[in-house]
């Protein structure tokens, strides 16, 4: 799939798109400042499904934190757990609001960084307080002092590898959103070097653990990375195809209507040329005028070149007028040797170009397929 959107021409250049792109330390750009200008513009439109997703997703991590820590002491962590409560809350509002839309990108790149230097202070705090906490169920008299130490190992232990698995679960939305946001690459650095440095400061923490888990965090970062990095290289050439596909199109509909507008206008000279030219001839004129009718036809189809265009769009919104049926009926017969013609004087209200249309497509046929010999082509 690569290989063929490498192949798209950017709009405004001839060459391939992925030469109109460049990687800086703000991730991808384009190189036409305005065609930059208006990707970004429109980006924040699609960063609004992620925010939802994502602040669906904190929204249940905070409230199922609040309810553990409330049928226990109210600590530190209980109050603690309020702050991904409320960002995530805010950003799900935000996602509704058609002021704050403009910005998701933004928004929800900050929550990000936020909640990621979260995640690092959490795992901080459980083993600062986890380790005493749980060493205050052993007393020394019932333990001698190695047994106690032992003890201690065991749980810093445990704790190290427990608290460092639940930081890389509530990191990965913090990756998920890192594939929409252009600040992928401050939000890996940031994500591996808070983890870092918690890990340095944090007491009780064994060595081997903390240094498996870090790696873990980093190998992590550093996949999702990778694929931020191709999934908005994908957007942006997306971008640009769909731009290119917009200004073929244009530029066709325009030399379509100046091919439309000359051929009306040869049209009606040829018609206008053979009234001339019957004024002056006294022989047979019945082909002749057949011949100006079905010039005129013509003329007036492609005077409802833009309906057609509508029609084959799916766009066509009929437009009902009060017509003649006996004038219309004469319109659609006029060029063609039917055997017999009769319509109603009366009138009615109907589309009369999506009418013509179905109507012109059924004689066409009835003269094509009927009969080619004998056609006998009766229109009421």
């Amino acid at each position: 799939f690569f290989s063929i959107m490498n192949t798209v021409p950017c709009e405004r250049s001839s060459e391939p798109a992925t030469k109109q792109l460049r990687y800086t330390l703000l991730g991808w750009r384009i190189n036409d400042a305005e065609l930059d200008r208006s990707f970004r513009a429109r980006y924040s439109a699609v960063c609004v499904a992620p925010a939802k997703f994502y602040s669906a997703v904190w929204l249940l991590l905070s409230l199922s934190a609040v309810m553990g820590y409330a049928v226990t002491t109210k600590g530190v962590g209980f109050y603690a757990s309020f702050f991904p409560l409320v960002l995530s809350a805010f950003l799900a509002a935000s996602c509704f609001h058609p002021g704050t839309q403009r910005h998701m990108e933004l928004l929800l790149t900050i929550v990000v960084i936020l909640l990621t230097l979260f995640n690092a202070g959490t795992f901080y705090l459980n083993m600062q307080i986890g380790v005493p906490w749980n060493m205050s169920r052993f007393s020394s008299a019932d333990y001698n002092t190695n047994q106690i130490h032992e003890i201690q190992t065991l749980c810093s232990e445990l704790l190290t590898w427990l608290l460092a698995c639940v930081h890389i679960i509530l990191h990965l939305p913090q990756l998920f959103a890192m594939l929409y946001l252009s600040a992928d690459q401050l939000i890996a650095v940031i994500s591996v070097v808070s983890f870092l440095c918690t890990l340095l400061l944090s007491p009780h923490v064994v060595a081997l653990n903390a240094f498996l888990s870090c790696g873990a965090v980093s190998f992590l970062s550093l996949i999702f990375f990778f694929f931020a990095f191709q999934f908005k290289r994908f957007l942006m050439l997306h971008y640009l195809a769909g731009r290119e596909l917009e200004r073929s199109f244009e530029a066709s509909r325009k030399a379509d209507s100046v091919l439309n507008h000359s051929l009306k206008n040869r049209m009606a000279d040829a018609a206008g040329e053979v009234e001339l030219f019957l004024d002056t001839y006294d022989g047979p004129h019945q082909v002749l005028l057949e011949c100006v009718s079905s010039l005129r036809r013509g003329m007036q189809l492609c005077q409802h070149r833009q309906a057609y265009v509508d029609l084959a769009a799916g766009q066509y919104a009929p437009r009902l007028t009060l017509s003649s049926l006996h004038d219309f009926g004469l319109s659609l017969a006029s060029g063609r040797k039917l055997v017999k013609k009769e319509f109603s004087r009366a009138s009615a209200a109907f589309d009369p170009i999506a009418c013509e249309m179905i109507l012109e497509n059924a004689l066409s046929n009835a003269f094509k397929h009927g009969c080619p010999q004998d056609p006998g082509v009766s229109f009421r």
